[in-house]
């Protein structure tokens, strides 16, 4: 329809006497659009960015609203992405602009060296609260760091920072 730009959908048919273009419609679109994001951004359409709205929060279950939200979670910080990119950020289109889906792993694997393998969690490495790790991957994730991780077990004794046995 749009390249065309004939379509019986972009008449508004609340308009009787008038019958409106696909110009009209995108135009009408982009002053709505103005006039929702400027209490939001500002009056200067060139200052505006995608991240001032569209944010993500790392919320703990344990926590997910009032005091102590902040001390379990992460956020909200100022989040690229859309549902339709590479770097992921859906949000619900009746209450923008909160992510509320996002990536849970970025990786980057050659398949020819298991050892070169480049990965980062949104979170850390674990999801114990108040563990040193819990929120140890956060500024990697939203930078679009990724991290080495090592699977042979010549890599990992290589490269490991500490050691946690597991016993019955």
């Amino acid at each position: 329809m749009i390249l065309s730009g004939d379509s019986p959908w972009f008449d508004d048919v609340r308009t009787r006497d008038k019958t409106e273009s696909m110009e009209d419609l995108f135009h009408l679109a982009a002053l709505e659009a103005r006039r929702f994001l400027e209490p939001l951004l500002g009056p200067d359409p060139e200052t505006w960015q995608w991240g001032k709205v569209h944010t993500l929060e790392l919320v703990n279950p344990i926590r997910r609203n009032g005091a102590g939200k902040a001390l379990l979670g992460s956020g909200p910080m100022p989040a690229g992405g859309s549902g339709e990119t590479l770097y992921r950020g859906w949000y619900d289109f009746d209450k923008p602009f909160g992510v509320t889906h996002c990536a849970s792993l970025r990786m980057v694997a050659d398949f020819s060296d298991n050892d070169k393998i480049l990965a980062v969690l949104p979170g850390g490495v674990t999801g114990r609260t108040f563990h040193p790790h819990q929120k140890d991957q956060v500024d990697a994730f939203m930078s679009g760091e990724k991290k080495y991780w090592w699977f042979s077990d010549q890599a990992i004794d290589a490269h490991e920072t500490a050691r946690m046995t597991l016993m019955p």
